[in-house]
Parts: structure tokens; C-alpha cells; sequence
């Protein structure tokens, strides 16, 4: 009982102390990271996202070289994103790291909310930033939140220090856990270094030094090699640059998300003006430079491939900001109003409902049952056989068809990767072994000639996708124009043996195609048609298509946002259409006996193709060449 007033001046002086010492912040840090835990994937199963994650676990379980043998937007170390028990020790290291990282922006937020709302409101708030905070918002909403606390003119001296050599060593290892992610973290916290009171040149140099050593450190420690370093960076920039333009597409829960994600931006630009209107000229620009770069990352992350999942990334991503601000007392109630704000627009912009995001106990549930998983080998070791029977029982090999499979090693076109793993075959994967992910011509290209070396995959599994055939692919786009030099090589040096209802092995043999012999060269235009030539019963038809990539305003609406959506039409069936890989040449026709028995034919034989695309800003020129060139096969 607090009944006399020294009792009550006690128990206050007692919770001041409490609220102002460090060693409650990482308690209501791994508190909150339990409470907003996000189920990882762990398990493995059948379907594209799954096989993806189960392709990340493996190429690191079998140390496939980054760039010639594996070319992601995870890099080696991706499986600390999406850990499963594919890889079983990846699980290990997965789900530590995923407290580590969600445990460190659940402190920093609450260390960071505490300057301007006390411990309680701070707690409160941070728990609200990370209920929606998904794995991929996770390390910006961190990097951030340093970074503008770099700034801070009342910043305590160790944070400029900190950010120069702990940041150097964060962004090294984003980097390599996913590509585009790390970039931008590196580019956020050198913006934030550069700018930093202080020695800004032994800042960057530092800076410098830590990303360098340990990139270099970590590369090696995933058993990468020096050689392979330049094959790595060749392959990024391509998925890093193409992704825009191949990978865009409208799949919001709203139509309303992009006046909601205007008004952040516009509420988180007009906070840091606030906040930062009293401190030095550099502290002032350095804040909203860095907001201006956050916004564009942001949009790029929510707004590309514009589906709830990266929409909730945008909402995370700007939310953790406003925390990292320093507000004034008749500020503090606004700000709070700004961030549950945020936090409440999740559910409906992404379609869920309130009690799928905040769920602590469950959540704290979950993470507590997934970090048994990832640290006790006997339950990983449970999960794994309870996954690969799931997964054995949904793919439903037949004995012949999985009696040539264990022949030789197996690549699987266009992406169920989870079957190798399933049935324990021998993986011998493309680079890019996901085939929709070879958007630009040099992955393609890359895809094509690990195909067709004599050390490639000696057979190659090719299974039925969406609806039920075997040339639909993701976003609406005909599954052989996705990597059009590989489903060349695939006709030329392999052949059928063994097809059913759902499945086809191909193996290896002698490459059956003659060279290219140009047909007809013909200038399109957009939304006419074109007539396609005949050639003879023992010749498959292809069309290189040039002029479709954007260049000036077209590729910087590509940078800013997202490049032109074009389609194809192949007689009356329309397609989504990636143009990059399209100066390969796809297949137009070619005569059955030619082509792969049916559900797996490959060519589409329309008598004419018709090219479509959107308009407005940096659409390109309304013409385009294509060439027809045809290819004769010895039977």
C-alpha cells in the first residue's frame, strides 16, 4: 500500500530509476520482438514462394558460387531472411538472426521514443511500429532510425561511431542477405555518415573500411571465393536493375493505398521539418535528404510490385521515423496520434483484419515455438520429415517418372524447386533457377549457356503451373518467353523421356539445331498485328524482338518507379510480356513433331503477334523491329 506520502515519493524515485536505466531497453526490446514476431517459413513445401525459399536453403546448403552457379536477389547469405529446414543448420542461424535483428529495432526504437515520450508511451508506440514490420522492413526501419538519430544536435557522442563502424558492417551483411535491401541501407547510412557533425572524412573512411572487411570476411566465411566476386556483382546489377521494369504489377487490397501512402509521405516529410527546424543548417538538410532517399526506397519497395505484402513494407518503413524524431512537449501527442495512425492504416491497406496484427500473445507464442525449432536439432529434424512427407503427398511423383529423375542431376523448369528437396535428387540448378526471375538478356543469356555446358543438369523436371498448363507463369506472362535463349536450348540439346498428365523429364543429348537463318526483318507498331512467316516441317520459327527496352525518360521512370508494362498477344490469347530477355528471340512455331508432346509443347504457333503497352511518361517510341529468324532441326 502506498498510503503515506514518503511511501509514494519512494516508489517514484524507484520508478524513475527503473525508467532511466539501460537494462530495461533490451527487456522491452526482446519483449516487443516476441510479441510482434512474424512467422518465418521453417517448413518447406510445394508452390512458387515456398520453392523460392526452399532454393535460397539449399544453393547455401550445397555452397553453390554466388553469380556463376546461383543468381538471386538473396545473396549468400539470404537464408537469414527466409530460413527453412531445408538446409537445417540455415534454420539454426535463420531464426537467431531474426531475434537479433527484430530484438535490436524493437530496443533502438524504444531507446529512440524515450528521448521525447518516456519509457511507458515509448514502449507502447515502438510495440506499434513493430506489429507491422515484416522481415524485409525490418533492417531500412533500423538503419533509419540510426541514421536520423546521427543527426540529432543533442545525439550522445557514441552514436556518430557507432553508425560509421557498426553501419559499415550492417550494410556488408544486408548486402549479401538480399541485394536490393542491403544497397539501400548502404546508400541511407553513407548519406547519414557523410552529413554527421564530426570528422566526416575519417567517418567515411571508416565507414568505408567496415563495409569492405566485412563483406569480405562474411563472403568467405560462406565458402565464396575471390574469383567469383566480380560474377556476383555482374549478376546483381542485372537483377537489381531489371527488377523494375519485369517485375512490376497492380495487386492492392484498395484503390485507395496510393492517397494514403502520399499522406505519409507528405506527414513524415512535414515531421522532420518540424522537428529539425531549430538545428544547424546540416543537421536540417542531412535530416530531409535522408527522408527524401527513404520515401523513394520506400515507394520503389510498396509500389512496384504493388501487392499487400510490399505495401506493408512502405507503412513500416515510414512509420519507424517518426519515433527517431525528437519532439517538443506540445508536439509529443500529435506525433503519438501520427505513428498509432500509421500503424491502424496496416490492417486495411493490405486487407487484413486488426487482430491479424496485433496478436501479442500469440505472436510471443509463435517466435517462442519457431526459436525451439531453429535451436534444437531433434524438433528441426521432426519438422523437415514432417515437411517432406506434406510435400512427397502434394507432388505425387509417380515411381517411373521418379526412377529417372534419380539418373542424373535435376534442374526443375520454370520452379518447384521443393520437389529436388522433397525427393532428395541431385540438384544441379540454373543460376537463375527460378525461370520468371531471368528478366534482363544476360541472366537469360547466363541461364542458357549453364544449361547447355557439359557439366549442366543432365535432366531437367518440368512440371504444370497455374491453370493447370504448362506455359502459363506468373503476373499473366507465357512461361517460354520468361528466359526465351534457355527454352531454346531446352528444344535443341534435350528430349523427352518420360511425359505424363503433370509431369515431363527431359535428358540430355546431341544439340539437334542448325544455325540462324534470318526469315524477314519487319517494323512493328504497337497494336498492330503481325503476320508470322511459314517455314518448313522440319524448322521452329523465333522472333528477336529490338527496340522495346526503354532508354532516357524510360529508364528513368524505370529508376523512379516502375518501367512500361507491355504485352503480347498471340492471336486471340494475351500475355503479359517482359521485353529484356525478348532480344534472345522467342519461339513463334514449330511443327509437333518438333516440339514436346502435349501438356508440355512450347511454342505457341499464333498466325500473327500483336504488341501492346501502356502509355504516359517515358513509354518509348511506338515502333520496334522484329526479326524473324528460323532454325533447322535434325530429327
Amino acid at each position: 500500500m502506498l498510503d503515506q506520502p514518503e511511501d509514494r515519493g519512494r516508489w517514484a524515485a524507484g520508478w524513475r530509476e527503473v525508467a532511466s536505466s539501460t537494462w530495461i531497453l533490451p527487456v522491452l526490446g526482446t519483449v516487443i520482438a516476441l510479441a510482434t514476431w512474424e512467422l518465418l517459413p521453417l517448413g518447406v513445401g510445394a508452390g512458387l514462394d515456398p520453392s523460392a525459399v526452399n532454393g535460397v536453403n539449399l544453393a547455401a546448403d550445397l555452397g553453390l558460387s554466388q553469380g556463376t552457379g546461383f543468381a538471386w536477389t538473396y545473396g549468400p547469405l539470404g537464408f537469414l531472411e527466409e530460413p527453412s529446414v531445408a538446409g537445417d543448420w540455415t534454420a539454426l542461424l535463420g531464426v537467431v538472426y531474426t531475434l537479433l535483428i527484430r530484438v535490436a529495432l524493437a530496443t533502438s526504437l524504444v531507446w529512440a521514443a524515450r528521448r521525447s515520450f518516456g519509457i511507458v508511451a515509448a514502449a507502447v508506440l515502438a510495440y506499434a511500429v513493430c506489429a507491422i514490420t515484416g522481415a524485409e522492413a525490418v533492417p531500412i526501419s533500423l538503419a533509419i532510425v540510426w541514421c536520423l538519430v546521427a543527426l540529432d544536435p543533442e545525439r550522445p557522442g557514441w552514436v556518430v561511431p557507432l553508425l560509421s563502424f557498426g553501419g559499415g558492417a550492417f550494410a556488408a551483411l544486408e548486402v549479401l542477405v538480399k541485394l536490393n535491401i542491403g544497397i539501400e541501407i548502404l546508400f541511407l547510412i553513407a548519406i547519414a555518415v557523410a552529413l554527421a557533425p564530426g570528422r566526416r572524412r575519417r567517418n567515411l573512411a571508416v565507414f568505408g573500411a567496415s563495409f569492405l572487411v566485412t563483406a569480405a570476411l562474411l563472403w568467405l566465411l560462406c565458402g565464396q571465393g575471390l574469383g567469383n566476386v566480380d560474377d556476383f556483382l555482374r549478376s546483381a546489377i542485372q537483377i537489381v536493375g531489371g527488377y523494375s521494369a519485369a517485375m512490376g504489377t497492380e495487386a492492392g487490397a484498395v484503390d485507395w493505398d496510393w492517397i494514403a501512402a502520399l499522406a505519409m509521405i507528405v506527414t513524415v516529410v512535414a515531421a522532420t521539418a518540424w522537428t529539425t527546424r531549430a538545428a544547424p543548417p546540416a543537421a536540417r538538410v542531412g535530416s530531409l535528404v535522408l527522408i527524401g532517399a527513404l520515401c523513394l526506397v520506400a515507394v520503389k519497395q510498396g509500389f512496384v510490385r504493388h501487392d499487400v505484402g510490399h505495401i506493408l513494407t512502405f507503412v513500416a518503413a515510414l512509420a519507424a521515423p517518426l519515433l527517431a524524431l525528437r519532439w517538443g512537449s506540445g508536439d509529443r501527442l500529435a506525433a503519438a496520434a501520427a505513428v498509432v495512425a500509421f500503424s491502424l492504416l496496416a490492417a486495411p491497406l493490405t486487407g487484413r483484419a486488426e487482430r491479424d496484427l496485433y496478436r501479442p500473445r500469440a505472436a510471443a507464442d509463435d517466435g517462442i515455438d519457431q526459436l525451439r525449432i531453429g535451436l534444437d536439432s531433434g524438433r528441426r529434424t521432426e519438422l523437415a520429415e514432417a515437411q517432406r512427407a506434406a510435400a512427397r503427398a502434394e507432388y505425387a511423383i509417380d515411381g517411373r517418372t521418379l526412377a529417372a529423375l534419380e539418373q542424373g542431376t535435376v534442374h526443375v523448369d520454370p520452379w518447384e524447386t521443393s520437389a529436388v528437396w522433397a525427393y532428395d535428387l541431385d540438384w544441379s540448378p540454373l543460376p537463375v533457377f527460378q525461370s520468371y526471375a531471368a528478366y534482363t538478356p544476360d541472366l537469360d543469356q547466363l541461364n542458357a549457356d549453364a544449361l547447355a555446358a557439359a557439366d549442366g543438369p543432365d535432366l531437367v523436371l518440368r512440371h504444370l503451373t497455374q491453370g493447370g498448363t504448362a506455359t502459363d507463369s506468373i503476373d499473366g506472362r507465357y512461361a517460354p518467353y520468361d528466359a526465351p535463349a534457355t527454352t531454346r536450348i531446352l528444344l535443341c540439346d534435350f528430349r523427352p523421356l518420360r511425359t505424363t498428365e503433370r509431369y515431363q523429364v527431359l535428358e540430355r543429348s546431341a544439340d539437334r539445331c542448325g544455325p540462324e537463318v534470318v526469315v524477314e526483318t519487319v517494323t512493328g507498331s504497337y497494336n498492330e498485328p503481325i503476320e508470322v512467316p511459314r517455314v518448313g516441317a522440319d524448322e521452329l520459327l523465333f522472333a528477336r524482338l529490338e527496340g522495346l527496352e526503354p532508354s532516357g525518360l524510360g529508364s528513368l521512370r524505370s529508376a523512379l518507379y516502375k518501367g512500361v508494362r507491355r504485352l503480347i498477344g498471340l492471336d486471340d490469347r494475351v500475355y503479359r510480356f517482359v521485353a529484356g530477355p525478348a532480344e534472345n528471340g522467342i519461339l513463334i512455331a514449330a511443327p509437333a513433331a518438333l516440339d514436346f508432346p502435349a501438356p508440355f509443347a512450347l511454342a505457341p504457333n499464333p498466325a500473327t503477334i500483336t504488341l501492346g503497352k501502356d502509355g504516359g511518361f517515358g513509354s518509348g517510341p511506338d515502333s520496334f523491329t522484329v526479326e524473324f529468324f528460323k532454325v533447322r532441326v535434325t530429327r
